[in-house]
This record gives structure tokens, C-alpha cells and sequence, in this order.
């Protein structure tokens, strides 16, 4: 009786066990925060913490962007290495993305505001193909470097929304990056870009 007993209680002990890292297991699976990674979400050369906008030769943490090729609308191959001492905004957009039309006018004031400015650039990085960019622009003009069909470039830096801005700094390093346009930071962007904001 005694032995018949303890095999009883050996059975549940056992399945008590079982169900309970059953559970374990769905209850982590469902909870589960993978810690952000700063390579995959803005495509970096390097893995590092997000610290605060800064000066990059102060501190070198600050990612840096890959490098990518591309072509203009006009046709001018350029790279991003091409643009090395420059501060960049670049913008990732596409046709018919929420407020489109608006992120073409605070980008043109941007433009505007730094023209002439040889320190400065903007792109344009659209997912449209170059067609419907030419005809696009015949009614809104643009007034920065735009390049069409750049699909690649976003896969390459892990866009996944748009618009996305990134402003990189003139060593190549990433001092801001959002989702959702220009126009709630934008007078952030002028200072990081005029330097008022410690983040050459």
C-alpha cells in the first residue's frame, strides 16, 4: 500500500512540474521585451547605447549610419561617404504616406532656411518608382536632392515607417532619428543642424 502510494504521488508530482514550465514558457514567450538594437533599427556600422545628442568627437558612442549608393531623379550617382563633412537630413518618404504633402513642405523649409549653406544637405529618399516622381515633382517642386525607387537604401538602414527623418552629423554620426515627419521636431532639427544644439 505504502509503495502504491508513492507512485502516486511520483505521477503528480510530476505532472505538477510539467504543466508549471509549460506555463513558464507562454508566459515568457508572451511577455517578452527584446532589448533595442540600435544595429538593426537605424542599420549602423556599429552597435552601441543611444546616448543624448552630443558632439561626436566628444563622444565617439554616437552611431554611424552605413554608407549606401544611390541616383538621383536627375541622374547623378552620389553616395553617402560622397557627402563625408557635411551635416544631412534625410528623409524617407513615398507617395501617399500619411501627410505627404505636408512632409514636402516642411522638408522645402528646411531646404530653404539652409540654402546656400555648403555645410548642409538634404535627400529625399522616396520608395517611388522614378516616373511617378518626375511626374510628381511637375506640381510640386522639391527642393533638394531626391532620389526615387530607393527601396534598397531603406532595407539596407531598417526603415520600416514613413516618413522617417535621420540627421547625421558631419563625421557620419546619427543625432536624431523619428517616425512620423519633420514637423513636431522641427526646430530641434534647425538647432542640431546650426549647431546651437551641442551635437557637431
Amino acid at each position: 500500500m505504502k509503495s502504491f502510494c508513492c507512485k502516486i504521488a511520483a505521477i503528480l508530482l510530476t505532472a505538477t512540474f510539467a504543466c508549471g514550465v509549460g506555463q513558464c514558457k507562454s508566459y515568457k514567450h508572451a511577455n517578452r521585451i527584446d532589448p533595442p538594437n540600435q544595429s538593426s533599427s537605424i542599420g549602423l556600422n556599429e552597435q552601441s547605447p543611444n546616448p543624448p545628442a552630443t558632439n561626436a568627437s566628444i563622444n565617439p558612442e554616437l552611431p554611424k549610419l552605413k554608407d549606401f549608393s544611390f541616383t538621383t531623379l536627375s541622374g547623378v550617382q552620389e553616395s553617402l561617404h560622397s557627402l563625408s563633412g557635411k551635416k544631412i537630413v534625410l528623409d524617407f518618404w513615398c507617395l501617399y504616406c500619411p501627410g505627404y504633402q505636408s512632409e514636402i513642405s516642411n522638408l522645402n523649409r528646411l531646404a530653404d532656411i539652409f540654402k546656400g549653406d555648403t555645410n548642409v544637405a538634404f535627400l529625399l529618399i522616396a520608395q517611388d518608382a522614378k516616373s511617378d516622381m518626375e511626374e510628381y515633382c511637375k506640381s510640386h517642386p522639391i527642393h533638394c536632392m531626391i532620389i526615387p525607387e530607393g527601396t534598397d537604401i531603406c532595407n539596407k538602414i531598417d526603415i520600416e515607417r514613413f516618413p522617417t527623418y535621420i540627421v547625421v552629423n558631419s563625421e557620419g554620426r546619427v543625432m536624431q532619428k523619428e517616425a512620423g515627419g519633420l514637423e513636431k521636431d522641427f526646430d530641434d532639427i534647425i538647432g542640431k543642424l546650426k549647431g546651437s544644439v551641442a551635437s557637431n
